[in-house]
């Protein structure tokens, strides 16, 4: 007995899941949103976001406020 499915079959399709890197074309996972081999992320939705860390934050503003007081002094 046959099936409809079958006639759609191609039995040299290899689908284990690795498709190449667009960035270095080494093999990785399909579902991957990074490559291991090159370090590179494949899609921007997964990148990670880059944000300042609070310290740089409290740092940053204190160094503006040392310069702003240190310009009122002047005056």
């Amino acid at each position: 007995m046959r099936d409809e499915d079958d006639d759609d079959w191609d039995e040299d399709t290899d689908d284990d899941g690795y498709v190449p890197c667009p960035y270095c074309g080494e093999s990785m996972y399909e579902d991957a949103g990074y490559c291991s081999a090159c370090d590179r992320w494949i899609t921007r939705e997964d990148t990670p976001q880059r944000t300042l860390a609070p310290w740089m934050v409290v740092t940053i503003l204190g160094l503006v406020a040392m310069m702003i007081l240190s310009a009122l002094c002047l005056l």
